[in-house]
């Protein structure tokens, strides 16, 4: 009587426990679905529903060229070991310095006895001029200040493994004009084509949607190989003229622009000096203070700018930014001239025959519709959700920890 008595209690009690259990599963379930309801209801209210998708998405992504399959300077990038011995001769020589507008480590110098044109690549133990410092020993530097990674450096174990990107040499990469007639975007959508919707009868309508499919089956081309193809050239640098605005000051000068995974920058006027190191005379700003492009001289700085007057309006553009304590402006004008090959009226004459518009008008359109994608991504990943499913955003860029060497850890 006491076994069995013993046993009704045993099973009352589980009995009892799997019932509490049941509710509280219920109990969280009903909580979230009202919580999950509760916050569609003020995404929906502040305008944010059509971004549910993207932040499904990047969630789990959330880096700036997410849509590029992989980073856009891994071909520009090498590895280096050092053993003790030649680490300490190198970190004796070596000038590290902090790029004048951001956290970056560079290496403004080519220590003797480490130049990697002049030596084997079997031994890999040669460095390049300007060379972006990544990880050290297979950890990245990308989230440390310039102090920290020099910390980094001086207190790592031996032997010492540094990844670094090399500058983009220029034949590595395609010119603006090139991009623009060699490589495809996507096809054009119906609407834009001459096999419009809407045609007299039943007969021409299936004619035209069957010529638009047969024109997408067999069209080759593709925005995200050509935008990828047109951040190597970004990354690289373009040439433009920038002139004179009340956020900047000064007259017109032609400069660099170019860009990272994360900054954006464009090179001073002190830049026309041989001696000057050009990472030292660079502004910028990161990726996410970028807002958007006007094509044309629609600026309020560029209507009142007086050295571009005489500037063709399809040739000119404006970058609009925002950073911690207000805004800017970049005013830009790209340049109408071909490389000197012997040929610049004929190849003049057929880009104007494909485009129906100027070499330099053609550079301005590609830069811009580059630029208006790199910033669409950007504010894609600037949105993200946080530990109680609200949607933040983001003010810097976030930094991928992840192992960049393949040594040993």
């Amino acid at each position: 009587q006491a076994l069995c008595s013993h046993l009704v209690k045993t099973v009352v009690a589980d009995g009892s426990e799997q019932v509490r259990a049941y509710l509280r599963r219920d109990n969280d379930k009903r909580l979230h679905k009202h919580a999950r309801f509760a916050i569609q209801v003020w995404r929906k209210k502040k305008g944010l529903t059509s971004m549910e998708g993207s932040l499904s998405r990047l969630k789990a992504e959330q880096t700036i060229f997410s849509r590029s399959s992989g980073k856009i300077e891994e071909a520009a990038e090498y590895e280096v070991t050092l053993p003790e011995e030649k680490g300490l001769d190198f970190m004796k020589k070596a000038k590290l310095r902090k790029h004048s507008a951001s956290e970056m480590t560079y290496l403004a110098n080519i220590p003797h006895g480490f130049d990697a044109r002049l030596l084997s690549t079997k031994k890999k133990v040669g460095v390049l001029h300007n060379s972006v410092l990544l990880s050290v020993n297979g950890f990245p530097v990308s989230s440390l200040t310039f102090a920290q990674t020099l910390e980094r450096l001086t207190s790592t174990r031996w032997p010492l493994v540094m990844r670094w990107r090399r500058p983009i040499n220029l034949t590595e990469c395609l010119s603006l004009i090139e991009i623009a007639t060699n490589v495809n975007g996507d096809p054009l959508l119906r609407e834009q084509t001459e096999w419009q919707k809407g045609s007299p009868g039943p007969e021409q309508e299936e004619q035209n949607r069957l010529l638009y499919e047969d024109y997408v089956d067999t069209w080759r081309g593709s925005s995200i190989v050509k935008l990828q193809v047109l951040k190597r050239r970004l990354v690289r640098g373009v040439t433009v003229k920038l002139h004179g605005s009340p956020t900047m000051g000064g007259g017109p000068y032609l400069t660099r622009v170019y860009l990272t995974e994360t900054h954006f920058f464009w090179e001073e006027p002190q830049r026309s000096d041989p001696i000057v190191d050009r990472n030292q005379v660079a502004s910028g700003i990161t990726l996410y203070e970028l807002k958007f492009l006007t094509l044309g001289k629609t600026s309020e700085s560029f209507k009142k700018c007086e050295s571009a007057k005489k500037a063709l309006s399809g040739m000119c553009f404006s970058i609009h930014f925002e950073y911690e304590g207000g805004a800017g402006c970049l005013d830009c004008e790209v340049s109408d001239a071909l490389p000197p090959t012997g040929n610049e009226e004929a190849v003049r004459n057929r880009i104007r025959g494909a485009f129906k518009k100027d070499p330099g008008e053609v550079r301005a359109d590609v830069l811009v519709w580059g630029f208006r994608k790199i910033i669409e991504e950007v504010q894609a990943t600037q949105l993200y959700y946080d530990e109680d499913g609200l949607p933040k955003k983001r003010r810097l860029p976030k930094t991928k920890l992840k192992v960049l060497s393949k040594g040993k850890k």
